[in-house]
């Protein structure tokens, strides 16, 4: 009679866990059987740092073998056991003491910085991020000072967005690019918290009015391949940054495309034309929504813009684009 509760409780601000030692936990009469457990999501036993976390409650009596399922972010909210996670504790002994065996490192490079998902001064400098004057439909960095209107660069005038804003966390080049080919072909999803972060900040003008985050999808096929998409992990880093919602499968790819790498621009809006559709089972999600695109790389734009439109099909109200690098000129 009654339940067993294990508490996990978060060890300054690494990535680890230590179990409490369960204790009874009186229940009423008509909740006997009835037990709480947190198992995280997506990453290891240890690390549930910014990742998932699943509470599995049995309810009713334990014959009746009732479960229900609720999954909880491990964001910037929310508890695990008794320990509050918005903004998380300063670094306590234990962490300390495992900092002067594994001190922290450069996420890039094998440079120790100070704090965890951090470039050093090296890699930072070579990062393009960017920031001040930029194109309101791409993020790329524009020359001068802005006077408050919105200014576009030369590409997206020549070829005008169906979307409406879009903002791009650094420049696919030096540095930069490393962190896009790590993630993407590296299978390096831990630079996925410190790529949010960028993004988030870079697009804070777009995400003002809490829209729906939509990943870019890729076919399945590649998605054996590749064993995770990166718009989608991006997706829902944002989503634990700023408490958004994200629709993972909102849209679908119908068919497979060519590597795009190395094609003109008329070439790449050929290769991708009614590629992107919205999901059947996920279309309502979408009507009278206000969306926001995530991908990894904006090259020409072309994938986007067909996923902009399946947007505007399905009935979403407006659509911006946010994406971690952007290819083009520098300024």
């Amino acid at each position: 009679r009654g339940a067993f509760k294990c508490d996990f409780r978060r060890i300054g601000s690494a990535d680890s866990l230590r179990p409490n030692i369960p204790k009874r936990i009186d229940q009423p009469a008509n909740n006997r059987g009835r037990r709480e457990r947190f198992v995280n999501l997506g990453h290891p036993f240890l690390k549930v740092g910014g990742g998932f976390a699943m509470q599995e409650i049995f309810g009713g009596a334990p014959r009746a073998g009732a479960m229900k399922r609720q999954r909880r972010s491990v964001g910037q909210a929310g508890c695990i056991g008794h320990v509050c996670i918005n903004g998380w504790p300063r670094m306590n002994v234990m962490h300390r003491a495992l900092a002067l065996i594994y001190p922290d490192q450069c996420v890039l490079c094998t440079n120790l910085v100070d704090g965890r998902r951090a470039l050093c001064a090296e890699c930072w400098r070579d990062t393009p991020f960017l920031t001040g004057h930029v194109c309101d439909k791409c993020g790329s960095a524009l020359v001068g000072d802005s006077d408050g209107a919105a200014d576009h660069c030369d590409d997206c005038i020549n070829l005008p967005r169906p979307w409406s804003r879009g903002r791009a966390a650094f420049g696919y080049r030096d540095a930069g690019r490393q962190l896009v080919l790590a993630l993407k072909h590296g299978d390096r999803t831990d630079l996925v918290p410190s790529a949010a972060r960028w993004m988030v900040e870079a697009g804070a003008d777009v995400l003002q009015d809490a829209p729906l985050l939509v990943p870019i999808p890729i076919f399945w096929t590649r998605m054996i391949w590749r064993k995770f998409n990166q718009a989608a992990e991006l997706a829902r880093g944002i989503a634990t940054h700023r408490q958004l919602e994200v629709c993972p499968d909102a849209l679908k790819r119908t068919r497979a495309t060519k590597v795009q790498d190395g094609m003109s621009v008329t070439e790449r809006f050929s290769n991708i034309d009614g590629a992107i559709t919205a999901n059947p089972a996920q279309a309502s999600s979408l009507k009278d929504r206000n969306i926001c695109l995530i991908d990894d790389v904006m090259t020409s734009g072309a994938t986007l813009s067909v996923a902009t439109q399946a947007c505007y099909e399905a009935g979403a109200n407006h659509v911006s684009v946010l994406v971690l690098a952007r290819v083009g000129k520098a300024p």
